[in-house]
């Protein structure tokens, strides 16, 4: 079961929280990501490394004008998500470092505080969606406790960091207040600066914590339009395709000309948020999408369950279920040959009830009933002792947190359920495969 969890949580779940961070209302598209089938198309025409759709390498503004013109678009937003620094939008970088014994005394409190990094790097990170649209698309599925997603000169912290600057626990007392941070500015000059709360965000502190967390900063708008329509840059991606796709015709690309690549490269904006104006509106607007940007990968929940990544979802599925399927008949069989070696042992016992008139189906509820009791025992000494095992070190690993799947209800009851059919399974099999003639040897 362990095993099958350890699989379950780096795929299905994984492929679960890639898209939690999106709501039903809400669709992602973006000029880097391709479909399946163009991806294998290129690969057939020995187009090896991909940069465009073969219409444009960033959105244009028709782009954004003929989406926010389909109908049920509520609106739709174009932005650079492909940028994420560790600095605020003046450039300065964090100098904060919480050694151990910094934190509060609340922190210090919980269990986990022992378990803790001697020392935890604290560095800026900016946001990659406007935060405006947060609510609607949360690639990084940060947990916003108290506040709101920062905008200029604001910062949203951590809630093992905001007690640091609480006399009581009160966090919500922290929101709009400014605090002092550490930074190395521009001149590499070591300076106190001072930021405005705009929120908080939940971590796993109590069960553990990085040896570098984050301090978020609003999303920065990097425009590097100007440098990606300079001739010197068209010449660099004309070169950088020859040297990566040489038996593949330029021509019928975007980078056949100057002019070409000018009106590929559109707003230099890469991403694009579109929000509908309900959720029966997505399946029309994701039609017209696909119609627009037929080789450009949608993300949304809608596409999720029944687009291209239907398929992987299922294929991860599959894929489980076998691990699943393989797992339980190895267990399986090491169940039924153990009982059966262990019955075996009591032939005398079995004499015995037989001589007593006892049919070959009551002999099977006795022993079943026998080895439920003593199954059922071993599996709540089992789960309390892994139970116990989790709570003061392995829940303080990160390695070991797919286990806490194992003490989800529906798991906890399947595993038992799947218990009892192989003691079943065992019981029957070993009692009817006993030589009634051997028995009977016993009883002289």
């Amino acid at each position: 079961m362990t095993i099958f969890l350890f699989f379950y949580s780096v795929s299905i779940n994984d492929l679960y929280e890639f898209y939690s961070g999106i709501d039903n209302k809400t669709i992602y598209v973006s000029t880097t990501h391709y479909t399946k089938q163009y991806l294998n198309d290129c690969a057939k025409n020995n187009y090896v490394i991909i940069s465009n759709d073969g219409a444009r390498i960033s959105f244009s503004n028709k782009d954004l004008k003929d989406v926010q013109n389909i109908s049920g678009v509520k609106e739709a937003k174009l932005y650079n998500g492909n940028v994420e620094t560790s600095v605020d939008d003046k450039g300065n970088e964090l100098n904060l470092v919480l050694y151990k014994d910094s934190f509060s005394n609340k922190i210090k409190k919980t269990k986990s505080y022992v378990h803790f990094p001697d020392k935890v790097q604290m560095e800026f990170k900016t946001l990659t969606v406007p935060s405006s649209y947060m609510k609607h698309y949360n690639p990084k599925h940060i947990d916003l406790l108290y506040g709101t997603y920062p905008e200029k000169n604001e910062i949203l912290i951590p809630d093992f960091l905001a007690y640091n600057y609480l006399k009581n626990e009160n966090l919500n007392a922290l929101i709009n207040q400014s605090i002092e941070l550490p930074i190395i500015n521009e001149k590499r000059n070591q300076i106190n600066q001072k930021y405005k709360v705009s929120g908080i965000y939940k971590t796993n502190y109590e069960n553990n914590i990085g040896l570098t967390e984050y301090i978020y900063t609003s999303y920065q708008n990097y425009d590097f339009l100007e440098l990606f329509q300079t001739l010197e840059s068209y010449k660099n991606h004309v070169n950088d395709f020859n040297q990566e796709n040489k038996s593949h015709d330029i021509h019928k690309t975007v980078f056949r000309d100057y002019d070409s690549y000018l009106k590929a490269i559109g707003t230099g904006l890469d991403d694009m948020i579109i929000v509908c104006k309900s959720q029966k509106d997505v399946k029309n607007v994701t039609k017209e999408l696909n119609r627009l940007f037929p080789h450009l990968r949608l993300m949304s929940q809608y596409e999720f369950k029944n687009g291209e990544f239907r398929e992987s979802y299922i294929q991860t599925v599959l894929i489980n279920v076998g691990i699943i399927i393989l797992v339980a008949v190895i267990l399986g069989i090491v169940i039924l040959f153990l009982n059966k070696g262990y019955i075996k042992k009591r032939n005398r016992e079995l004499a015995v009830l037989y001589a007593l008139g006892r049919s070959k189906r009551d002999v099977i509820v006795i022993i079943l009933l026998e080895h439920l009791l003593i199954s059922t025992i071993a599996f709540i000494i089992g789960y309390l002792g892994l139970s116990m095992i989790r709570m003061f070190y392995l829940r303080y690993v990160s390695t070991f947190n797919f286990l806490s799947l194992m003490f989800n209800g529906k798991v906890i009851f399947y595993i038992y359920l799947y218990i009892v059919l192989m003691t079943f399974i065992s019981v029957v099999f070993s009692v009817h495969g006993i030589n009634r003639k051997k028995l009977n040897e016993y009883l002289k």
